[in-house]
């Protein structure tokens, strides 16, 4: 447990200090705010999309798994350079160790829809961040629904 709290303390330190560094050299925080909306925190990054998940569930709904299969086609093509990210995350309720699994479970759900898609599962990391990384920090179910994710990063 604590190697997982320091890696993720280092990561973080390092997503910061990159982040200062981006900004000084782009210039001004408008730069850095066009680049966010586009989703491209990094340089190297070409596609950020976000799988919303119900409460306490894994499950991907039938026609959403077809729309990630036809988005990752149509983004990643023949491209075996790419490197894909399923990032897992949840709503603040329930314990930190559930979570994790649960932010787990929805990763690996997402890489098993990719992989039927016909990308080598070598390709593809899966990461669960838990409750730690929320897009919303309020406390009511319009925060929650959004914090219920798994966020694809493909980057080259």
């Amino acid at each position: 447990m604590h190697k997982k709290i320091l890696s993720y303390l280092l990561i973080t330190a390092i997503i910061s200090s990159c982040s200062k560094d981006f900004l000084s050299k782009s210039g001004s925080q408008n730069d850095l705010n066009s680049q966010i909306n586009q989703g491209l925190n990094n340089p190297n990054e070409l596609v950020r999309q976000t799988i919303y998940f119900d409460t306490n569930s894994s499950n991907i709904d039938l026609n959403k798994v077809k729309q990630i299969k036809n988005d990752i086609k149509s983004r990643v093509g023949k491209n075996t350079k790419i490197i894909i990210s399923a990032e897992g995350h949840c709503d603040e309720r329930g314990s930190e160790q559930y979570n994790y699994k649960l932010g787990k479970k929805r990763a690996h759900a997402v890489k098993k829809i990719l992989v039927s898609s016909g990308i080598k599962p070598s390709k593809i990391s899966v990461v669960s961040y838990g409750e730690s990384k929320p897009v919303d920090v309020g406390h009511d179910e319009n925060a929650w629904s959004k914090n219920r994710r798994v966020e694809l990063v493909i980057t080259k």
